[in-house]
């Protein structure tokens, strides 16, 4: 076979591997996606401690916002995490 014939080959397995996928989504390598996943678990991790280190009693504007803003993080990562969780991404 010549490397034209083989491109379009491997183009055709793609679509054929691909038509099972949502619109917008593709499937990824596992080792990519695994780690991926464990990317976000160690981005989880140093948010909760950063939550942790919150003082207990927040009184400044600026702490109530800084709160906000890692529990959105976290919100944000759990949701990655979930999605990520899955076969085709």
């Amino acid at each position: 076979m010549d490397e034209a014939t083989e491109k379009i080959e491997e183009a055709e397995k793609r679509k054929v591997k691909n038509a099972n996928c949502p619109p917008g989504y593709s499937i990824m390598p596992e080792e990519v996606r695994v780690q991926t996943v464990n990317e976000l678990k160690d981005a989880l991790l140093e948010v909760n401690k950063m939550i942790q280190e919150l003082p207990l009693k927040i009184e400044t504007i600026s702490m109530r916002t800084r709160q906000k803003e890692l529990f959105d993080k976290q919100k944000d990562i759990e949701k990655m995490i979930e999605t990520f969780n899955k076969k085709i991404v």
